[in-house]
């Protein structure tokens, strides 16, 4: 929970945001659409406190810091889900009895409490290490995330502290330690801060002084700070180029970064999240066969649509008012078949386009096919 800062909080909120404002539908069994339903009602407001966007995020939050995401589905006395409520992953454990999950235990403040499996939408993402238990994609990334985390911290320090770290002032004289003390404090109050940062300041009595680590240059920090940033987006599955600088990338290459990204980042999450409603919540409304989607996030491509559209048309597999419809034009009275060339029939077609030409057949002795095949093989 801690880790929800620096590149990961970037891109846990990136995600969560694009989660949270795609659709989520309700179909029955034919596949058509249900327009209403409790289920909408449901998920419209989580709870009191839980708009139906914020729960979306809420759910891909904790899912990709933790792992792990609880939710209390609270019931009618019909048993049906009225209300939704998050169970912190921190609080939540679950219990396993003969290979399976038995109940969840969630301590609220000193108090346990026992929710039976039945009451909890459990979502995680796999932990190979524990089939009962979550793992997160910043964990896959740890030591970049240690590191990123390192890195803002002394770069907070610096700025906080004002003076370069390990910054020492030297002199020759063996000055008392309360003359010491002064000193510093003067030096400190003077100079140290971000609001005395680039003051001009004077040492007199052959003061000087030194830095004795390495400065922020050296260290290339900010180089550093890229690097961890591809690292941790790499866990994401995040094009960096949507976390940094994304002026410096063409709109094409953009687009097709947005398009990648959603088919690798969002579309799976999408999925996990509606097999557990359709699992797990969907059949205690006991309607058969119904099933929940999210609209697919994935951007047309639109280069290969064209492409597409102009190959239809030059290999005449589609006339041309249907790709007018799908503009949303009128159709045009000579595009109701595809446009052929006079020069262009099928084999069995013949001249006058609508009987079937008679081809003679010829049949040939062993010696005339003999000379045919030969004189093929010349040819060829």
């Amino acid at each position: 929970m801690n880790a929800y800062q620096g590149w990961v909080g970037d891109c846990v909120s990136l995600i969560a945001e694009r989660i949270a404002s795609i659709p989520l539908r309700l179909y029955d069994k034919n596949d058509e659409l249900i327009i209403e339903h409790p289920f909408y009602d449901l998920i419209k407001h989580f709870n009191p406190d839980t708009t139906q966007f914020m729960g979306k995020e809420f759910i891909s939050t904790y899912q990709d810091l933790t792992g792990e995401c609880y939710v209390l589905m609270a019931k009618d006395g019909l048993n049906i889900p009225r209300e939704l409520y998050f169970r912190s992953p921190a609080r939540t454990t679950p219990k396993v009895k003969d290979g399976i999950i038995a109940n969840y235990k969630y301590l609220e403040g000193a108090k346990e409490i026992t929710y039976p499996r039945e009451d909890i939408l459990f979502f995680k993402y796999p932990n190979p290490s524990d089939p009962f238990r979550g793992s997160s994609p910043v964990q896959r990334k740890a030591w970049a995330y240690d590191t990123d985390l390192y890195n803002m911290i002394y770069q907070r320090n610096v700025f906080k502290n004002g003076v370069h770290l390990k910054q020492v002032l030297m002199t020759e004289a063996n000055p008392e330690q309360e003359q010491i003390d002064k000193i510093l404090d003067i030096f400190n109050s003077t100079f140290g801060g971000i609001e005395n940062t680039s003051k001009t300041g004077l040492l007199t009595g052959g003061t000087k002084i030194e830095t004795v680590g390495a400065s922020n240059k050296d260290m290339q920090f900010m180089l550093l700070a890229k690097w961890t940033m591809q690292q941790i987006a790499s866990a994401y599955h995040i094009p960096p180029q949507k976390l940094s600088h994304p002026e410096q990338t063409n709109l094409a290459n953009m687009k097709a970064l947005d398009v990648s990204w959603n088919r690798e980042c969002i579309l799976p999450r999408l999925v996990r999240i509606a097999e557990i409603f359709n699992n797990f919540l969907i059949p205690y409304y006991k309607e058969k066969g119904i099933y929940c989607k999210f609209d697919n996030p994935v951007p047309a491509d639109d280069e290969f649509l064209l492409k597409q559209r102009e190959s239809d048309l030059k290999n005449f597999v589609v006339p041309i008012n249907e790709l007018r419809a799908k503009d949303g034009l009128d159709d045009v009275p000579w595009g109701d078949k595809p446009l052929v060339p006079m020069n262009v029939m099928p084999l069995a077609v013949g001249d006058n386009g609508s009987e079937k030409s008679k081809v003679p057949m010829i049949k040939l002795s062993p010696e005339k096919m003999e000379e045919f095949t030969e004189g093929l093989r010349e040819a060829i």
